[in-house]
This record gives C-alpha cells, structure tokens and sequence, in this order.
C-alpha cells in the first residue's frame, strides 16, 4: 500500500490553475474575452499518478480556500467530540523550499478566476451520468461572478462567510 500524496498533487492542481491564469490575461489583452466575462478554470487530473479518487475536503476545494485536513478535538474528560472542522492550511513547501500558496480565491491576483471545475472523466472512466463527477468551486472574491443560475450536474460548492470565516456547503445538482 502506498500514501497518496496529496501535497504534490495540490502543488500540480495550483501550478495548472496559475497556467491557465497567465492564459486567460493574454485572452484579456487580445480582446478574445471581456473583464466583466466569468472565467471558469476546468481541471482534468485523472492522468496524475495516485489521482484514483479525492480527498475530503475534495482537492479542488484545498487549491481554492486555504482548508487542510479534517480534525476532531476531543474533552480529555469525557472523550465525547467537542469540536470538528478543517485545519487551516495556507502554504504548501515545493521541493526547492519555495512556498505556493493554497487559498487561491482569497488572493487578489487570482480575482479574474470565477470559478474552478474538476472532473476526472477519461475514455475508460466514465460516470453513468455525463457530468454526475462533476465539482464546481466559486470564488466569492471574483471580479466577474459565477452567474447563480449556472449550476452543472454535480457537486456544486457554495461559499458562505460565518464568523471568521467561511464554509463551503456541497449541493448535488442533478
């Protein structure tokens, strides 16, 4: 049995987001698209090694918001749950030491993103419905907002602010 490694995996699903960012400026500057036009960046890592499922929190979902692992704090007493949630999780360490960050939709320079969507359908796998794999993240910060009305078969994350931060509520669209 082997770990995944989730690390590098977020560090190949970040670097594939910040491609298509740098593509999508010179779309802007060609006039090919609109400022006020939604931008949705589509990710397929079916073809990296280890992608054969998800995490929870889904990757997609650790690459736009700065959340990690799942955690459960206990009363030392009791030993009944007091406390569950997700660890904050804001930078992730390249193997030359650099830093990259995770929580891209909380970046101004990453503003121009409305949305990020995940599939992992290839040839051989395929879900019984077209789009029923689907997982759609929406930048809250956007500078040209996800329209409400566009929703994809799938798993569609809504972000809503609660005290100091924010919880992303997963809805299935059918």
């Amino acid at each position: 049995m082997q770990d995944t490694p989730n690390e590098q995996m977020l560090l190949r699903y970040l670097n594939s987001i910040s491609e298509k960012q740098r593509q999508h400026a010179s779309w802007l500057q060609k006039g090919f698209v609109a400022p006020e036009d939604a931008f949705v960046v589509a990710l397929n890592p079916r073809r990296l090694r280890h992608e054969f499922g998800d995490t929870d929190p889904p990757r997609i979902l650790q690459a736009a918001y700065p959340v990690g692992s799942l955690y459960i704090a206990l009363d030392p007493h009791t030993t009944k749950v007091v406390e569950t949630g997700h660890q904050f999780r804001g930078i992730l360490k390249r193997q030359k030491g650099a830093e990259v960050p995770t929580g891209i939709f909380l970046l101004t320079q990453y503003a121009g993103i409305s949305a990020l969507l995940c599939s992992r359908i290839d040839a051989v796998n395929q879900p019984e419905g077209m789009g029923a794999d689907f997982q759609l993240v929406e930048n809250r910060m956007a500078t040209a907002p996800l329209p409400d009305m566009f929703r994809l078969k799938g798993t569609f994350f809504r972000i809503e602010n609660r005290d100091e931060g924010y919880e992303a509520i997963p809805e299935q669209h059918a």
